[in-house]
Protein backbone atom coordinates (compact mmCIF):
# COMPACT_ATOMS: atom_id res chain seq x y z
CA UNK A 1 0.00 0.00 0.00
CA UNK A 2 1.79 3.42 -1.06
CA UNK A 3 1.35 5.77 1.50
CA UNK A 4 2.11 9.48 1.06
CA UNK A 5 3.94 11.28 3.66
CA UNK A 6 4.15 15.06 4.83
CA UNK A 7 7.81 15.65 5.23
CA UNK A 8 7.24 15.80 9.26
CA UNK A 9 5.41 12.63 9.07
CA UNK A 10 8.44 11.16 7.40
CA UNK A 11 11.07 12.48 9.77
CA UNK A 12 8.81 10.79 12.84
CA UNK A 13 10.19 7.96 11.52
CA UNK A 14 14.09 8.34 11.10
CA UNK A 15 14.76 6.95 14.54
CA UNK A 16 13.49 4.02 13.64
CA UNK A 17 15.01 4.03 10.27
CA UNK A 18 18.45 4.57 11.97
CA UNK A 19 17.71 1.77 13.85
CA UNK A 20 16.99 -0.76 11.37
CA UNK A 21 19.69 0.45 8.65
CA UNK A 22 22.06 -0.22 11.48
CA UNK A 23 20.98 -3.48 12.07
CA UNK A 24 20.92 -4.17 8.25
CA UNK A 25 24.75 -2.84 8.11
CA UNK A 26 25.03 -5.38 10.70
CA UNK A 27 24.04 -8.15 9.08
CA UNK A 28 25.94 -7.49 5.72
CA UNK A 29 29.19 -7.34 7.97
CA UNK A 30 28.11 -11.26 8.82
CA UNK A 31 27.09 -12.17 5.21
CA UNK A 32 29.86 -14.53 4.29
CA UNK A 33 30.24 -16.13 8.08
CA UNK A 34 26.22 -17.11 7.93
CA UNK A 35 24.78 -16.51 4.26
CA UNK A 36 21.25 -18.02 4.33
CA UNK A 37 20.51 -15.84 8.22
CA UNK A 38 22.46 -12.73 6.27
CA UNK A 39 19.71 -13.15 3.55
CA UNK A 40 16.74 -14.70 5.85
CA UNK A 41 17.61 -11.49 8.78
CA UNK A 42 18.14 -8.91 5.47
CA UNK A 43 14.01 -9.62 4.17
CA UNK A 44 12.75 -9.24 7.74
CA UNK A 45 14.05 -5.67 8.44
CA UNK A 46 13.48 -4.64 4.39
CA UNK A 47 9.57 -5.74 5.54
CA UNK A 48 9.84 -3.41 8.77
CA UNK A 49 11.08 -0.27 6.44
CA UNK A 50 8.54 -0.98 3.50
CA UNK A 51 5.75 -1.95 6.54
CA UNK A 52 5.95 2.05 8.14
CA UNK A 53 5.65 3.33 4.19
CA UNK A 54 9.28 3.73 3.60
CA UNK A 55 11.06 2.34 0.38
CA UNK A 56 14.75 0.84 0.77
CA UNK A 57 16.98 1.94 -2.47
CA UNK A 58 19.91 0.74 -1.20
CA UNK A 59 20.72 -1.01 1.79
CA UNK A 60 24.67 -0.43 1.91
CA UNK A 61 24.37 3.32 2.01
CA UNK A 62 21.00 3.55 3.55
CA UNK A 63 18.56 5.44 1.36
CA UNK A 64 15.36 5.46 1.52
CA UNK A 65 12.40 7.00 -0.29
CA UNK A 66 9.25 8.20 0.95
CA UNK A 67 6.05 8.54 -1.51
CA UNK A 68 4.94 12.34 -1.02
CA UNK A 69 3.27 14.87 -2.94
CA UNK A 70 4.91 18.06 -4.08
CA UNK A 71 2.52 20.91 -5.99
CA UNK A 72 -0.35 18.46 -6.37
CA UNK A 73 1.99 15.56 -8.52
CA UNK A 74 3.44 12.35 -6.57
CA UNK A 75 6.98 12.42 -6.36
CA UNK A 76 9.45 10.85 -3.34
CA UNK A 77 11.11 12.56 -0.31
CA UNK A 78 14.52 11.43 -0.39
CA UNK A 79 17.00 10.55 2.76
CA UNK A 80 20.35 8.71 3.08
CA UNK A 81 21.71 7.17 6.11
CA UNK A 82 23.55 10.40 8.00
CA UNK A 83 21.34 12.55 7.10
CA UNK A 84 19.88 14.68 10.30
CA UNK A 85 16.85 16.15 8.45
CA UNK A 86 15.18 14.63 5.01
CA UNK A 87 16.06 17.76 2.89
CA UNK A 88 16.02 16.56 -0.08
CA UNK A 89 13.46 15.16 -2.97
CA UNK A 90 13.43 13.75 -6.70
CA UNK A 91 10.30 12.80 -9.00
CA UNK A 92 9.13 9.53 -9.43
CA UNK A 93 10.81 8.51 -12.65
CA UNK A 94 14.33 9.77 -11.35
CA UNK A 95 17.34 8.12 -9.61
CA UNK A 96 17.75 9.18 -6.23
CA UNK A 97 21.01 10.57 -7.85
CA UNK A 98 19.18 13.26 -9.27
CA UNK A 99 17.34 14.74 -6.24
CA UNK A 100 16.59 18.07 -5.18
CA UNK A 101 16.90 20.46 -2.52
CA UNK A 102 13.06 20.53 -0.66
CA UNK A 103 11.20 23.65 -0.70
CA UNK A 104 8.44 23.20 1.75
CA UNK A 105 6.26 25.65 0.86
CA UNK A 106 5.64 23.01 -2.38
CA UNK A 107 4.84 20.31 0.16
CA UNK A 108 1.26 19.13 1.56
CA UNK A 109 1.87 19.75 5.54
CA UNK A 110 0.21 16.37 7.81
CA UNK A 111 -3.26 18.09 7.74
CA UNK A 112 -3.38 19.30 3.72
CA UNK A 113 -1.89 16.09 2.78
CA UNK A 114 -4.92 14.30 4.76
CA UNK A 115 -7.56 16.18 2.78
CA UNK A 116 -5.72 15.80 -0.39
CA UNK A 117 -6.24 11.93 0.41
CA UNK A 118 -10.00 12.46 1.14
CA UNK A 119 -10.17 14.15 -2.32
CA UNK A 120 -8.73 11.50 -3.95
CA UNK A 121 -9.23 8.51 -1.98
CA UNK A 122 -11.28 6.29 -5.01
CA UNK A 123 -7.24 5.56 -5.82
CA UNK A 124 -5.70 5.08 -2.49
CA UNK A 125 -6.02 1.25 -2.18
CA UNK A 126 -5.03 -2.26 -3.19
CA UNK A 127 -5.74 -5.94 -3.00
CA UNK A 128 -3.17 -8.48 -2.76
CA UNK A 129 -4.42 -12.10 -3.40
CA UNK A 130 -2.90 -15.39 -1.89
CA UNK A 131 -3.51 -19.16 -2.24
CA UNK A 132 -5.25 -18.50 1.36
CA UNK A 133 -6.16 -14.88 2.11
CA UNK A 134 -6.65 -11.66 0.12
CA UNK A 135 -5.27 -8.69 1.87
CA UNK A 136 -7.01 -5.35 1.16
CA UNK A 137 -5.71 -2.10 1.96
CA UNK A 138 -6.93 1.56 2.13
CA UNK A 139 -6.04 5.12 3.56
CA UNK A 140 -8.30 6.20 5.67
CA UNK A 141 -6.60 9.11 7.51
CA UNK A 142 -8.81 11.81 8.79
CA UNK A 143 -11.96 8.97 10.03
CA UNK A 144 -12.22 7.67 13.38
CA UNK A 145 -11.82 3.86 13.81
CA UNK A 146 -15.82 3.60 14.69
CA UNK A 147 -17.04 5.26 11.87
CA UNK A 148 -15.64 2.40 9.74
CA UNK A 149 -17.74 -0.35 8.86
CA UNK A 150 -16.87 -3.66 6.98
CA UNK A 151 -18.48 -6.28 5.47
CA UNK A 152 -18.50 -9.22 2.92
CA UNK A 153 -21.44 -8.62 0.50
CA UNK A 154 -21.37 -11.30 -2.31
CA UNK A 155 -18.42 -11.00 -4.28
CA UNK A 156 -17.27 -7.67 -2.87
CA UNK A 157 -15.73 -6.33 0.24
CA UNK A 158 -17.94 -3.08 1.28
CA UNK A 159 -16.28 -0.56 3.61
CA UNK A 160 -18.17 2.42 4.25
CA UNK A 161 -17.00 5.14 6.32
CA UNK A 162 -17.99 8.68 7.67
CA UNK A 163 -16.25 11.81 7.60
CA UNK A 164 -16.72 15.73 7.15
CA UNK A 165 -17.92 14.78 3.77
CA UNK A 166 -20.25 12.49 4.84
CA UNK A 167 -20.72 8.82 4.84
CA UNK A 168 -19.26 7.54 2.00
CA UNK A 169 -19.37 3.46 0.29
CA UNK A 170 -16.19 1.45 -1.32
CA UNK A 171 -17.04 -1.58 -2.87
CA UNK A 172 -14.19 -4.21 -3.81
CA UNK A 173 -14.53 -7.10 -6.26
CA UNK A 174 -12.95 -10.15 -5.09
CA UNK A 175 -13.06 -11.66 -8.62
CA UNK A 176 -14.53 -15.19 -6.85
CA UNK A 177 -16.93 -16.54 -4.76
CA UNK A 178 -15.47 -17.57 -1.00
CA UNK A 179 -16.10 -20.50 1.66
CA UNK A 180 -17.16 -19.93 5.04
CA UNK A 181 -14.65 -17.20 4.51
CA UNK A 182 -13.01 -15.07 7.94
CA UNK A 183 -12.74 -11.49 7.73
CA UNK A 184 -10.11 -9.57 10.18
CA UNK A 185 -10.25 -6.12 10.42
CA UNK A 186 -7.16 -3.47 12.16
CA UNK A 187 -7.14 0.12 11.40
CA UNK A 188 -3.40 2.24 12.26
CA UNK A 189 -2.35 5.26 11.78
CA UNK A 190 -4.83 5.79 9.38
CA UNK A 191 -4.48 2.76 7.24
CA UNK A 192 -6.55 -0.13 7.21
CA UNK A 193 -6.00 -3.47 6.32
CA UNK A 194 -8.38 -5.98 6.27
CA UNK A 195 -7.57 -9.71 6.06
CA UNK A 196 -9.63 -12.29 3.89
CA UNK A 197 -8.83 -15.98 4.70
CA UNK A 198 -10.39 -18.29 2.59
CA UNK A 199 -11.61 -21.22 0.92
CA UNK A 200 -12.35 -21.36 -2.72
CA UNK A 201 -15.52 -22.82 -3.87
Amino acid sequence: MRIFFSIERAESLLPKLIRLLRQIRGEVALYHRWERDYIDNLREVIEEIESVGGILRDPKTGVIDFPAIRLGEPVYLCWRLGERRISYWHRIDEECSKRKIINPEEFYREEELTKYIVREREAIHEKEEYPDKIIVTIDLRGVAEKDIDVKLDGDNLKITWKNDEGRKTKLITLNKRLKNPSIRSEYRNGILTITIRKEPL
